[in-house]
Order: structure tokens, then C-alpha cells, then sequence
């Protein structure tokens, strides 16, 4: 079987398994400015909202999104997101990139949708991966998934994301818009649009992100909370001192005779060594 084939083959089966309803499908296809919106900052609150509106969308109650603090998802250089027990979570490599981020937290979202809605789950891991992917183009968020197809290209050498080939996930986005007699493809990025015309091809079979030195690795999110919590334990402690210092002088008075400073309560200057008549 063909790439195309089995593209085509497992779009009407999916759109028949999860009976795509027409304003759901326009609904997620129209979604992607609200979706980078919140992806965009990287912050878990943000995203967390992005997941909100899909679910909101699919009829579902929605996962609670994370992000890996602890590096798991980082000694596996294949796997950047997990769905476990209602928990959505995503590697800290792609929280700078909205487009990664939005592709990866969506395909690991349609795991949950999948299981949660359908009971969808395939033996063999690689086509359950594929399949996963090609859902969310079934269901309309085509876009951010092409848009999170590749991860970089230097020197002639593709870096992509997901299980499709270029290939394959290009001739789904077309099918989709075929059987939806759609013209024309909305809030894709220039990469996608060369996807589309054929000149970005690779039949890739590499599914995640190699280290780079332009990557936010845990080393350096550990680093800057060190950097930051010093930072505020030092702002901490001048804001100490300054209080007490506005507190001491507070009970400090002036001596009338040599002019120097002693304690409010004191009766006989310890400088000048005069009795003081009268406590100011």
C-alpha cells in the first residue's frame, strides 16, 4: 500500500469512527490565532488554555497540561510529549516555539480524545502514532500540526516532528480540504506552504528533536531559578536592613547640648555626658 493510499484509506475510516461534525471541524480550523496566542508565552497557564479551547471544541473535559521539570522526557530524544492518567505533558525543549509546542501538545491531546471518546488504539505503536497524527487533521487542526512539522533545516538537513512523512501528512491536509470542498489553506507558515507545494520533501522517519545549542535545556532552567532565587534572597535581605534602619532611627532622638544622636528613652547623654530635663 502506497503512502497516499493508506492516507486516504485512514481518513475515511477515522471520519467515520469519530463521526467529525461540520461546525466542529470549522470550529478547530479556524482555531490557530487563539491557539498561538496561548502557546506563545510558553507559560503553562497560557497553554493550558489552548488545550481548554480544543477540548471545549472536541466535548471534552481537558487534560491538566504540564511541562517535563524533571528532563524524563529528555533521554529520549523520539518522545517530547506523554499523555498519562489525565496529565498532558510536554518537554521543555519546545516551550520556546509556539509552533512545536502547539504540534506536540495537540497530537498528545488526540491520544486523549482517541482513548477517552473512542477507544482508538492500535497495537502496533508506530501506526498508532500515525493514526494519532492524522486525527487532528481529520478533526481540523491540520494547521498547527503542519505548522510544527519541521523543526529546522540546516545545511540541506530536515529536522521534523510527528509521525507522517512530509509526504503524507501534505496529501492528508489536501484530501481533508477536498472532502470539505475547501479553497485554498488558511494560517499555515511559509515552511508548511512549501510542504504543500512539494518543496520541502523528505520521507522522513525521524520523530523528534536532536540537542542543540539554541534548545532550553534543564541545565540551563535550573541555572536561571538559582540565578533568580539569589537574586531575591539578596533584595530580601537589603529590604531587611533598610527597615531596620528606618525602625532604629525611629527611636533615636537628638541631644539639645552636643547635637549627637541617643536613644529616645535616655537621660543622661552618653557623649556629653549631661542630664537631659526634658525627653524629646
Amino acid at each position: 500500500m502506497s503512502n497516499q493510499e493508506w492516507v486516504e484509506k485512514n481518513i475515511y475510516w477515522l471520519t467515520s469512527m469519530l463521526s467529525v461534525k461540520d461546525d466542529v471541524f470549522r470550529k478547530n480550523y479556524d482555531s490557530p490565532p487563539d491557539l498561538y496566542r496561548h502557546f506563545e508565552s510558553g507559560k503553562t497557564e497560557d497553554a493550558q488554555k489552548a488545550i481548554d479551547l480544543i477540548s471545549k471544541h472536541l466535548g471534552i473535559v481537558p487534560p491538566i497540561l504540564h511541562y517535563d521539570w524533571s528532563g524524563e522526557l529528555d533521554h529520549n530524544a523520539n518522545i517530547k510529549g506523554q499523555m498519562t492518567r489525565g496529565q498532558l505533558t510536554v518537554s521543555l525543549t519546545f516551550t520556546v516555539n509556539k509552533y512545536l509546542l502547539a504540534a506536540t501538545a495537540i497530537h498528545e491531546l488526540m491520544h486523549y480524545y482517541l482513548i477517552q471518546r473512542n477507544y482508538i488504539s492500535l497495537p502496533d505503536q508506530t501506526e498508532n502514532e500515525k493514526i494519532t497524527d492524522l486525527s487532528a487533521i481529520v478533526l481540523g487542526l491540520g494547521s498547527p500540526m503542519l505548522n510544527g512539522k519541521v523543526i529546522s533545516i540546516e545545511d540541506k538537513q530536515i529536522r521534523t516532528l510527528g509521525y507522517l512523512s512530509l509526504e503524507e501528512i501534505a496529501y492528508a491536509y489536501k484530501k481533508i480540504h477536498d472532502l470539505r470542498k475547501m479553497i485554498g489553506y488558511s494560517y499555515l507558515t511559509s515552511d508548511s506552504l512549501r510542504i504543500m507545494n512539494g518543496t520541502i520533501t523528505k520521507n522522513n522517519s525521524y520523530h523528534g528533536q536532536p540537542a542543540s545549542s539554541s534548545d532550553i535545556t534543564l541545565e540551563s532552567v535550573k541555572k536561571s531559578f538559582l540565578l533568580m532565587n539569589k537574586s531575591i534572597k539578596k533584595l530580601f535581605i537589603n529590604s531587611k536592613q533598610n527597615l531596620s534602619n528606618i525602625i532604629n532611627s525611629s527611636k533615636k532622638k537628638s541631644c539639645p547640648f552636643c547635637h549627637k544622636q541617643i536613644q529616645r528613652d535616655t537621660i543622661i547623654c552618653k557623649f556629653c555626658k549631661r542630664t537631659l530635663i526634658e525627653k524629646l
